[in-house]
């Protein structure tokens, strides 16, 4: 297809009247204000007043329905709020990116945290994600997995048998008698 068949009509686009241009502005789609630290407040605090309902593992008819019209109470006490009306879809996503980036704020803290010195202090997390992190800090979302190196268990064997583990809390090769698998490796 060439460019001389192609033919678009755009005279009901640009036409001179004012009446069609306001029509075409009129439609196009306003963004939403971002949510307001008053709307965060409220959704991190009935989040925390119903998580038992909402992180529920039932997936049942009984429980979904229960867990959609605590979604629609929240969306009505963010609507209350009066900055923006904000449907149960939009509430949902908020608290998922709340928790997203709480989440981030805390491995970013904690890596900070660990090291060795020097330089500026680590950022602390803002009011809304401190709060979130105190609800989910114990969970395996935020702290990870305790795996057989990291945990309890491998700490008392060390203490047990009298091995003496590196920073990282691993058995280093040689007081195991083992090789070790590559020599890039530290």
């Amino acid at each position: 297809m060439s460019a001389e068949n192609f033919n678009l009509d755009t005279s009901s686009i640009y036409s001179s009247d004012n009446a069609d241009v306001e029509v075409l502005q009129s439609s196009t789609r306003k963004r939403k204000p971002n949510f307001s630290a008053q709307e965060i407040a409220i959704i991190t605090q009935m989040f925390e007043d119903n998580k038992q309902v909402l992180k529920s593992k039932f997936t049942n008819v009984k429980t979904n329905k229960l867990k959609q019209s605590v979604w629609e109470s929240i969306a009505i006490a963010v609507n209350a709020a009066g900055h923006a009306s904000r449907t149960v879809s939009e509430v949902k996503e908020k608290w998922t990116n709340l928790q997203r980036t709480a989440k981030q704020e805390f491995a970013k803290f904690r890596k900070e945290q660990r090291k060795t010195g020097g330089g500026p202090q680590p950022r602390t997390p803002s009011a809304a994600t401190e709060k979130i992190i105190e609800m989910f800090q114990d969970t395996p979302s935020f702290k990870g997995l305790e795996g057989f190196e990291t945990g309890k268990l491998f700490q008392l064997l060390c203490v047990t048998t009298n091995v003496v583990c590196n920073s990282n809390n691993r058995l280093s090769c040689d007081l195991l008698g083992l090789a070790p698998r590559s020599m890039s490796r530290p």
